[in-house]
């Protein structure tokens, strides 16, 4: 993204938090997908609606459910506005791939990146978007150095897994995965480690890991219990995990029964995904909206993603990467 649409976005920033405010989402929308057509990344439109709805919380003026509530539905109508954009472009992606192939879209991306003189990196961490904008230093055949700052430092610290961040290909669905290889003087190096399809900018509603597995029980109608934890929650649904073979399939309305804050509490959920995953069954439960519990899940998620903000800042300056390689090799 260019220095020019940088500043133009950090300057709509009160625009947004103030169409939030308002309850204004065609206009909140408007800005978004103005954002996306100058090529903005899904990473960095996802952190700019985190950053607006924290502008809106320190505010005040409204009630910080109200304003959670605006900001989940934004991002709900965001995400199906993106799942129709980026179908079409998957299937614009099928025709280029076809007809120049990967290292094309690659070349093609490189030269932009030049053009511009600096890159937006992002990845996750507690499925929280981190991005850094920073200044190309140089190119070479599969790898990339770019200038260190403290945006960089804090995404390479936390980010998941250790030491890689992400380039967003240009007009794709598509991006590059990088891995640090060292540093040398105010510059990190990275070597390309291959392109994938974009998943995670999917999500409807950024997740927050619990610090630890919260046991539950859930049971389909009046059939039997079956044992499963909490490891992960967003502001309308739970990600559990169970060793047990769990039978039910996507579309199926569960009962579930855990413990927090020292009350037994009981909820719904209907299942949106299942998946094996180290032996484990894995699923999605999406929470009805209108539940009280589901506004404690927001109140939850938004004071955990403030914690991992200030955790983040508190990672090592850029001049002390954690164990980076200071010398890796020469570039």
């Amino acid at each position: 993204m260019s220095t020019t649409n940088s500043r133009n976005m950090t300057a709509s920033l009160d625009a947004m938090s103030e169409a939030l405010a308002a309850a204004d989402e065609s206009r909140a929308l408007g800005l978004l997908d103005g954002w996306r057509k100058e090529g903005v990344a899904t990473a960095r439109l996802q952190a700019a609606i985190l950053q607006a709805r924290n502008i809106g919380l320190k505010k005040g003026g409204s009630p910080a459910a109200e304003v959670l509530s605006r900001y989940d539905r934004i991002q709900a109508r965001w995400v199906q506005t993106l799942e129709t954009s980026w179908t079409g472009k998957i299937h614009t992606l099928e025709d280029q791939l076809a007809e120049q192939g990967q290292a094309g879209l690659l070349q093609e991306a490189r030269t932009r990146w030049l053009e511009a003189g600096q890159v937006d990196l992002y990845n996750y961490h507690c499925e929280m978007p981190l991005v850094a904008q920073v200044n190309i230093v140089s190119m070479r055949e599969h790898g990339i150095s770019v200038s260190c700052t403290p945006e960089l430092a804090m995404l390479i610290a936390a980010s998941e897994p250790k030491h890689t961040a992400y380039l967003q290909l240009p007009a794709t669905a598509m991006r590059l995965k990088l891995v640090v290889e060292g540093t040398s003087g105010r510059s990190v190096h990275f070597r390309e480690e291959g392109v994938t399809g974009v998943k995670r900018e999917h999500r409807r509603h950024i997740r927050v890991a619990c610090k630890e597995p919260v046991p539950m029980k859930i049971r389909h109608e009046k059939g039997p219990k079956w044992d499963a934890a909490i490891h992960d929650f967003s502001a309308f649904g739970l990600g559990i995990s169970s060793a047990e073979k769990l039978p039910w399939s996507t579309g199926q309305e569960l009962l579930c029964l855990f413990g927090m804050g020292g009350k037994e509490l009981e909820v719904h959920g209907t299942v949106r995904w299942k998946t094996a995953a180290d032996g484990d069954i894995r699923m999605g439960l999406e929470l009805p909206h209108e539940h009280p519990f589901v506004h404690r899940l927001q109140m939850e998620v938004a004071d955990r993603q403030q914690e991992v903000i200030l955790e983040l800042k508190k990672q090592p300056s850029p001049g002390c990467l954690l164990d980076i390689p200071v010398k890796a090799r020469r570039f």
